[in-house]
């Protein structure tokens, strides 16, 4: 994954993100939520961020590289689904959302290999 649309595209497959040809989620929430990983992985890796900032994503083109670090891609794929989910009303969800967010945290604290 490369591009902020490659995320998206990530995101939306594993969530299922298509109903009757139309989307439950906008590209905007996908990349708000991808830029609130970015916030998150500052608090729970800030070496991630040595040589660099952390990126602001919103606004951007959807052909932007995403700067995660190698090896922990997915995981930002996780925080955006998690995010995503807890917006959704229904009362259900927030475990499954809850569930993204660890996976998040949980990849992040493992060392790549």
């Amino acid at each position: 994954m490369k591009t902020i649309q490659d995320y998206i595209n990530a995101a939306r497959f594993q969530l299922q993100d298509e109903t009757s040809g139309a989307y439950r989620f906008t590209d905007a929430q996908f990349v708000m939520a991808l830029s609130s990983a970015f916030d998150e992985a500052y608090r729970v890796r800030p070496d991630f961020f040595v040589r660099q900032s952390e990126p602001d994503l919103i606004g951007k083109p959807l052909t932007t590289e995403v700067p995660a670090p190698r090896g922990y891609q997915m995981a930002f794929v996780y925080y955006m689904m998690g995010w995503v989910t807890m917006s959704n009303q229904e009362d259900t969800e927030d475990a499954r959302a809850g569930t993204f967010l660890n996976k998040f945290v949980a990849q992040l604290q493992t060392t790549a290999s």
